[in-house]
């Protein structure tokens, strides 16, 4: 009896918002900043200050692209939202798209939980002060994720994601650098720094993919699983240094790397591990810590090749 009211209960607020005609038609379907700098459609709230793009009032999209080369796009935090639903059967996600573009800049940028952010084919690009469910990037080098946070409401608690979700394909000399996430994907990416992240998630937080030489410093990992990462095909010269592994359960620091746990010493008492840790047989992090510190005002050593 309960199931079958349940199933009604649901059917009824699906029939309700499938035909609420206001949650699907975006203010504009495709926003493009061309090349030029010019807008289509025109009448798309962003206001042309020299190179600062700012958007004027909150609006819904399916698709934003921007092509435009040595900008700041600063939407002053006015919501983004994509008229797609990702959490409906039989709709897709909306995509804000920086694609073939160099030097662009985007700040205090706010997509809630429908749309997803796509870096692809850029260079020298920088995200900061912004919040996002998901990003990829893909086939760039020299982007930066700095200071973004994680607070997007208003999904069911049992499927709500602790951070945004990370991931980079053929992607090179990026740095991922005091963000929440949830987690973290690299897939044929090599060289990038990962620092003084907070990555907590109920699963597996880092999957490494034929990836190499790549640095992470001082970031916090809570899991509740017993396997935080994952490193498959040729994975190896990848640099742990100062970080942090716990669990949900207890918040006891613990450095458990697909099921082992570290059994060094730390005879100096400084909170790091006299000797290495070994991640697997191509990866060891080798300031493994005992206690967590506070590394905010430290610099991540260099030691990629």
């Amino acid at each position: 009896m309960f199931f079958a009211i349940y199933f009604i209960y649901i059917s009824t607020i699906s029939f309700n918002q499938y035909n609420s005609s206001s949650k699907f038609i975006a203010d504009f379907p495709i926003v493009v900043i061309r090349a030029d700098g010019t807008i289509s459609p025109s009448d798309v709230p962003i206001e042309i200050n020299q190179n600062i793009y700012t958007i004027q009032r909150s609006f819904s999209f399916n698709e934003l692209y921007i092509h435009k080369n040595n900008i700041i796009f600063d939407p002053n935090n006015h919501a983004l939202e994509s008229a797609n639903q990702t959490y409906r059967m039989g709709y897709s996600p909306g995509y804000f798209e920086l694609s073939h573009t160099t030097n662009t800049t985007i700040k205090n940028l706010f997509l809630t939980k429908n749309c997803n952010l796509k870096i692809l084919n850029s260079s020298y690009c920088t995200i900061i002060n912004s919040e996002f469910p998901t990003i990829t990037i893909q086939n760039s080098n020299h982007i930066t994720l700095q200071e973004n946070p994680y607070t997007i409401p208003d999904m069911p608690a049992f499927i709500e994601p602790l951070g945004s979700e990370i991931e980079l394909y053929y992607s090179t000399q990026c740095t991922i650098e005091n963000n929440q996430i949830s987690t973290l994907k690299l897939v044929r990416s090599h060289q990038n720094t990962i620092l003084k992240n907070n990555i907590i998630g109920e699963t597996l937080l880092l999957l490494f993919e034929n990836s190499c030489s790549n640095l992470l410093f001082g970031n916090t990992l809570d899991c509740d699983a017993q396997k935080l990462i994952s490193m498959t095909g040729q994975t190896t010269k990848n640099l742990f240094v100062a970080n942090t592994f716990r669990y949900f359960a207890h918040y006891e620091p613990t450095f458990n790397h697909a099921g082992s746990n570290y059994n060094g010493t730390d005879t100096n008492y400084d909170g790091i591990g006299d000797t290495p840790h070994i991640i697997d047989l191509n990866n060891q992090d080798f300031y493994p810590l005992i206690a967590p510190v506070d590394i905010h005002q430290e610099n991540p050593p260099n030691l990629l090749p």
